[in-house]
């Protein structure tokens, strides 16, 4: 477990109040960091079982929608951001002139179109396709990608691994 996520969402304008308006939600979720931290030992790989970025986020967003008959276009857009690290954070500063070592932070823009294939409101039934695209902005700061364990096996100080820091 990385994270207990709190959340609260909003809709100030909703189609089944007013036909003519679309549905507009509003949200903030506060992710707490509460699982141990993941490390790589590559002396001992399998010691540590940990999960976790150590890091406390922020994430606000924000969707609109509006269905037109059959069909539903929808978009949204999302922000995340770190709020502080816990102690066993791989995003703490490792010092020595060290600088932007915290948490990426990211934003979202999603977009696309659900169409109604078959619909049978009398019983609830619906089936759609759902096409959308969406891109995924990344600030300064530091990430971890899929490749994290190599970098942290090349990167190890107590040998002399090509991604080492150097103090």
């Amino acid at each position: 477990l990385d994270t207990v996520n709190l959340g609260l969402g909003w809709a100030p304008m909703n189609q089944a109040r007013d036909p003519a308006k679309p549905v507009w939600k509003l949200g903030a979720e506060f992710r707490i960091a509460i699982g141990s931290a993941a490390r790589f030992d590559r002396l001992a790989p399998s010691s540590d079982t940990g999960v976790g970025r150590g890091t406390h986020q922020v994430h606000l967003w924000t969707s609109f929608a509006k269905r037109l008959g059959r069909f539903e276009p929808s978009a949204s857009i999302a922000w995340t951001a770190p709020l502080g690290t816990a102690g066993d954070s791989p995003f703490a500063s490792p010092g020595f002139g060290a600088s932007r070592t915290s948490m990426q932070q990211t934003a979202q823009l999603r977009g696309g179109i659900a169409i109604d294939v078959y619909d049978q409101p009398a019983d609830n039934t619906r089936v759609s396709i759902e096409l959308t695209a969406g891109a995924e902005m990344r600030f300064e700061g530091r990430g971890y990608s899929p490749m994290w364990e190599a970098f942290a096996f090349a990167g190890d100080s107590r040998a002399d691994g090509p991604l080492r820091l150097d103090a």
